[in-house]
This record gives structure tokens, sequence and C-alpha cells, in this order.
């Protein structure tokens, strides 16, 4: 330690702005005296606005691109490296061949997540890591021996994509090799901490330990003060739509497992006008299929927002919808984070039936309606009464600020405090 406050080092494979729950970790560290600093795995367009150090680095080629959702539109041809990258992740069929591929994407995730971020970590007193994939370099530099290591996984990971979507390449070299990687992680770490009890039931069942839960509540002192822009930017003056005009936001970057042709059809049938916004990044992928529905003009694709500036921002909206479906086991667990954006704004919630924690919570608060999102005419229904009755708005809208007030991030950063005490020799 310097000076007797402890470092704290919080490790992502994410952008720190589009990663709101390492930033809010991030922040709780800080502001209970300790020396914060926070590793991105990809460059943040603005670090300086953080409000904590961040170190960037870009370990985007270690990965493959996510499947394109279904009805994207064909993409330019790629380059020759990217091909190259593609064909050897899926593999050629042949075991001595596929196990030589192996050894190179191995070598190259070692590279990428040990090698080249080892020589520019700092010395810290406990390692905080989002999601496993930095974890060699956390070990190389002896987090899990002599620096202690707290494990924060936001998914069920080796749950994310549905089976019968993986090339065998995946499925019988690089799934097992990355679920090894997490189990050495869930071993070394002194503590373990996930999103919700679904997301932790399952990791009990796979790696024998089971997280303390840490939900992705949002955390209003890291909103800009009142004043700080001006004027203050919001969707509804961003979008130049006016104040009668309704407006449900989805937030959050574009997934597979949205139902987003399902949301399209379901605008077309909308006995008003009802726009959506998306706010996040990823969604222009489906702006052709959102025109040839009709409803291109009702869709806004707004792009990213830093996490510290979009509650404020989404506010004026209507209703946020979260548009999940249950497309594989990490999905149904999932609490997402754009669900206590929503609340946290005090946004009333059109939510998908098929995530059994979100519909408890909108059940419990009254902040919201289910809806099945397969049966685009039950959505359209739902986005009718949430866009035509304004008495249910407000209904709804209490129910969102109680929740908010309930669901609140001082409440689990002293859980995250008290679970890391132990860890530096004292309390932060």
């Amino acid at each position: 330690m310097t000076g007797g406050r402890p470092t704290v080092l919080s490790m992502t494979s994410a952008a720190l702005e589009a990663d709101g729950r390492a930033l809010r970790i991030a922040h709780s560290f800080a502001r209970a005296g300790c020396r914060s600093v926070v590793v991105e795995g990809v460059p943040s367009r603005s670090p300086g606005d953080f409000g904590v150090p961040v170190i960037s680095f870009d370990t985007r080629a270690a990965l493959p691109p996510p499947a394109p959702p279904a009805g994207t539109p064909a993409a330019p041809a790629p380059g020759w490296k990217t091909r190259a990258r593609s064909w050897l992740r899926a593999g050629t069929g042949w075991g001595p061949a596929d196990t030589l591929i192996f050894q190179l994407y191995r070598a190259g995730f070692l590279w990428k997540y040990a090698g080249a971020a080892l020589r520019r970590l700092p010395p810290a007193d406990l390692v905080y890591l989002h999601g496993f994939l930095f974890y060699p370099a956390a070990a190389l530099r002896g987090a899990g021996r002599r620096v202690p290591l707290v494990y924060d996984a936001h998914d069920f990971y080796a749950g994310i994509r549905p089976p019968e979507t993986l090339t065998s390449f995946d499925r019988d070299y690089v799934g097992p090799f990355l679920r090894r990687v997490e189990q050495r992680c869930c071993s070394a770490a002194a503590a373990v901490v996930t999103v919700s009890e679904g997301v932790a039931g399952m990791m009990a069942d796979h790696y024998g330990v089971r997280p303390t839960i840490l939900r992705n509540v949002q955390d209003p002192r890291l909103e800009p003060p009142a004043g700080d822009d001006a004027p203050p930017d919001d969707i509804r003056r961003r979008l130049g739509l006016g104040a009668d005009d309704a407006l449900v936001v989805v937030i959050g970057n574009c997934k597979p497992g949205q139902a987003m042709a399902e949301l399209g059809q379901a605008l077309r049938a909308t006995a008003r006008p009802v726009h959506v916004a998306f706010v996040g990044a990823g969604y222009e992928v489906h702006r052709p299929v959102m025109e040839a529905l009709g409803v291109g003009a009702r869709t806004h694709f707004v792009g990213p927002v830093p996490p510290h500036r979009l509650i404020p921002f989404v506010r004026t909206a209507d209703a946020a919808a979260v548009i999940y479906v249950p497309l594989t086991s990490n999905y149904r667990a999932a609490l997402p984070n754009g669900f206590f954006q929503a609340v946290s704004a005090g946004l009333p919630v059109l939510a998908g039936d098929g995530l059994p924690e979100v519909v408890g919570l909108v059940r419990r608060f009254e902040l919201g309606l289910e809806v099945d999102l397969t049966q685009p005419a039950a959505l359209a229904a739902a986005l009718d009464r949430l866009g035509g009755d304004a008495g249910l708005r407000d209904r709804l809208r209490r129910g969102a600020e109680r929740a908010a007030a309930e669901l609140s991030w001082p409440v689990e950063e002293r859980r995250l405090l008290d679970l890391v005490a132990p860890l530096i020799g004292s309390r932060p």
C-alpha cells in the first residue's frame, strides 16, 4: 500500500464506456478511499471522462465477431485477415490440423490476455476481475496467490451461445479451453460474485462455487450534476420528438436473442404511432428490416451513450422495453443492466415473459407489463396501452420509483465492501 491506501485493479475485457457495472464498482472502491484503477480490453472513446484512471488495450481480434442477427443484409466482403481468422475459427474437421489451429488460437489468446497486458499492469493490493478473459494476466501478476482476486461473472458465459450455433471447432476445442480458464479463475478467486440468482445457481452446478449476488442496480451519484450540460441532452430533444409523441427506448447493445423482427411487426400493427429508440451499439444492422416493414420513420438508432450520462438522457421517454427472449440458459437467468437503468430512470418497463427474474421484479413493484415477445399482436397491444394510457404510465412510474429507492447501489456497495474488507487487511 502507498500511504495506507490499497490499490484495487479492476479489469474488464469490454470498453469501460460499455461496462456500467465495472464503472460503478471502480467508483465504489475510489469512494472507499482506495486507489482505483481500471484496465479495459477495448479502448473507450473518452477515457478521461470516467473519474478513475484507465489503462486501455485492444483485444478485439482475439475473439470471433458475434453472429449477425437473422435478416441482416449482406455486409461488404471482409479483408483477407478477417477471412483467414474466420477460416481458422471454423476449423477443418481434420483432427491433426484442428489441433494445430487450436494451439495457434491458444497462443494468440494468451498473448492478448496475458503477455501484451502484463507489462502495463501496475502493482495492486486487490485484483477485481470482470469476466475471466484477463485471468491469465492477473494470474501471472500474482492474483490468487500473493494478491487477492475477486472474480465477477457478469453472465453464465458457458451458456451464452446456443449449442446449435457452435462450429465443431468451437464446441470441441475453444469452448472447453475457455471453460478451463474460467474454472481456474473461480478456483483461484478469494471471492466470486455475479448478477443474479439464476446465474449463481448455474455457476455452482458447473464450477462448484456459489457466487455472492451483486445486482446491476444503478448509482445516481455517477449521473452528471444538474446544469452539467447546457442544454441538458435528452432523447426527445435529440430525436426532435414532441411531448405528445409516444416513445419507448430499448437500452443496451444489440445482441442475438432480441425480438427485433417481432418488435418491428408490432410497431406496424399499433393503433397509434409509437416511436422506438435503440440506445446502444450495433442496432443499425436492423434498419433495412424496419424500413421494409414500413416503420423506419418511427425507429431511431441512437447509438451508445456513456453509462454515467444514460439515465438522465432516457428519462424523458414514456417507457422502456426489455426484448430478450430465452435463447439460452444464460438469457433466461439474466437481470440485464438495461432493465435496472430503465428502473433508475423511472420508466415503466415492457418485459418479455421469458425472463423470470425480470418478471419477478416487474410484478413485485408493479412497474411494468409482461408480454409474450413471440406474438407481435400481443406486443402491439402492450405498446398501445403504454403509449395511450397516461394514467397507467403514471402508476407504473410510481412502481419504478419505489423499485429504484429499494434496489439501490449504496446497498450493493456495502455488500461489496464488506466482501473485500478481509482481503485487503482492513475496511476501505
